[in-house]
Order: C-alpha cells, then sequence, then structure tokens
C-alpha cells in the first residue's frame, strides 16, 4: 500500500503535526506555511508569461465544478498527472 501523505496549510498555535497520531494512521503529516502576495503572483505571472516558468495541468474545470477538483486531490475520482486549474468565468 502506498503511504499516504497529510498536508496542513492552516496555521495553528502549534504548527508542528502530532507524528505519533499521523503514523498510527498510516500517513505522513507535514506542514508548511505559504506567503501569497500580490507581489509574489505578479512575478510568477511574469515567469509564466515569458515563458521561463512552466507547469504540467491535468485537468482545468470551471470554477463551479471545484467539488469535482477537491475529490480528484483526495483521490475520490482519478487524478490527473499535472496541476488541477479551477477556471473563472469558464463555460
Amino acid at each position: 500500500m502506498a503511504k499516504r501523505i497529510l498536508r496542513s496549510q492552516q496555521p495553528q498555535i502549534n504548527p508542528a503535526p502530532d507524528q505519533d497520531l499521523a503514523n498510527r494512521h498510516g500517513v505522513e503529516a507535514t506542514f508548511f506555511l505559504v506567503n501569497v502576495t500580490s507581489q509574489y503572483l505578479t512575478e510568477i505571472a511574469r515567469l509564466v508569461d515569458s515563458g521561463k516558468l512552466r507547469t504540467n495541468v491535468g485537468a482545468v474545470l470551471p470554477l463551479a465544478e471545484a467539488r469535482e477538483a477537491h475529490f480528484m486531490l483526495e483521490r475520490m475520482r482519478p487524478q490527473p498527472k499535472g496541476k488541477i486549474v479551477l477556471a473563472v468565468g469558464a463555460s
């Protein structure tokens, strides 16, 4: 059986996950903090537009199908190889 991984992006009083609890459930628990700013997003967009940054997009879904995207992430549906993108205003 493949090892399951639990990742948390939620800031907590003690952000370190309980490793004993994770081990009892057969998962690897990690924590990471994401510092998203408009400046960082603008730079990422510039790099993508210039072709200096590429990513593999596995699926593009309209925003209305966000639930389906979560099912894919949670492996309740087939998971595409690559990023799952939610398109705002897509039909």
